[in-house]
């Protein structure tokens, strides 16, 4: 298989897919478009083979280009996306999916009716810390699972767009809904701003069917830089620290059982504290994982978990928090 690509966007993602695309074999960079003249200086010097423009149409339209990779501020990914499709070019298609869930729907539609395939790019997916998590999930190793707690905080950036849970909890929100392999049932949130009309502080939580719960916290004003999420089952216990520079992943032989007396409300706990075990995770680049991914979906016909339907349901997400804001963190129910 030998697939061409067009990148739409040159500026801080678009040089990453490009040097991922070409280091894939089955892969070569053909066209670039960027409005602006210094990216595209840069994008010709560093691929002289590509032909480089300003208009996206000479990748969207182009009769020689197989995946349309779009690399764009957010309000202009549907339209393009959209032009894509409907010029038979698989789509590549930096997170998030579109502006709107409604846009989202029209995407996840389009591709289906063109038997075309959209990947949405969440690289935190392709890191050798979350496949690992999710095999020890689907494994049974953590049992019965009771709730994800996630904190990602840090100082800055302040973005102009979006606010705090857009920003950050995105990530979370495609890594649960990749573990898990389920949508939540209620969606509530909490949040405030200090410096401009986005909140920069936010919690979320997620109820699911079970009991299981999730909760995230964003943070714009930390002083330290945190990465954390935690995964309880009633086997074991997962931490998940990102700024581990080796053990990343460790796993706790603890947990609680309730002895019962036979009458509700009665039996006392009794705790369980055991060995801490730390599995083996290989040092691989994400966006390198996700376009071999990619590429092994095209050629296989497989439907990749982080399409545009998985695309769709982080944006329903996002959606159901910004209303729940509105109502001072009363839950919105998902339809």
């Amino acid at each position: 298989m030998s697939l061409n690509i067009g990148i739409i966007g040159f500026g801080y993602w678009g040089p990453h897919l490009a040097r991922n695309f070409n280091l894939n074999k089955e892969c070569a960079v053909a066209r670039i478009a960027d409005l602006d003249q210094k990216r595209r200086k840069e994008a010709s010097e560093n691929y002289p083979r590509c032909l480089v423009s300003s208009d996206s149409r000479d990748i969207t339209e182009a009769n020689d280009i197989d995946i349309v990779a779009i690399a764009t501020p957010v309000f202009s990914h549907f339209d393009l996306a959209m032009s894509a499709l409907d010029n038979g070019k698989h789509v590549w298609i930096e997170k998030p999916i579109a502006s709107s869930s409604e846009e989202a729907m029209r995407i996840v539609e389009k591709a289906e009716s063109k038997n075309l395939i959209v990947i949405i790019d969440h690289t935190f997916l392709f890191t050798s810390a979350v496949i690992k998590m999710k095999e020890i999930i689907d494994e049974g190793l953590l049992g019965k699972l009771h709730y994800y707690d996630s904190v990602r905080a840090n100082l800055g950036l302040f973005q102009h767009d979006v606010n705090v849970i857009w920003d950050l909890t995105t990530h979370d929100l495609a890594v649960i809904g990749y573990l898990l392999g389920k949508e939540p049932q209620t969606v509530g949130a909490v949040g405030s701003s200090h410096f401009n009309s986005f909140i920069d502080i936010g919690y979320v939580t997620l109820h699911y069917e079970n009991d299981f719960i999730a909760h995230f916290h964003a943070n714009w004003l930390s002083p330290l830089k945190i990465r954390k999420s935690m995964i309880s089952g009633d086997r074991n216990m997962l931490v998940w620290d990102e700024n581990e520079r080796e053990e990343k992943i460790k796993i706790y032989n603890k947990g609680v059982n309730i002895v019962s007396h036979g009458a509700p409300n009665t039996g006392f706990a009794d705790y369980r504290v055991g060995e801490v075990h730390s599995p083996l995770i290989m040092n691989t680049e994400a966006l390198k994982t996700e376009v071999e991914y990619f590429v092994s979906c095209l050629s296989s016909g497989v439907n990749p978990h982080n399409n545009a339907i998985a695309g769709y349901n982080v944006m329903k997400i996002l959606e159901a928090t910004d209303k729940s804001l509105k109502l001072n963190g009363s839950p919105v129910e998902l339809k």
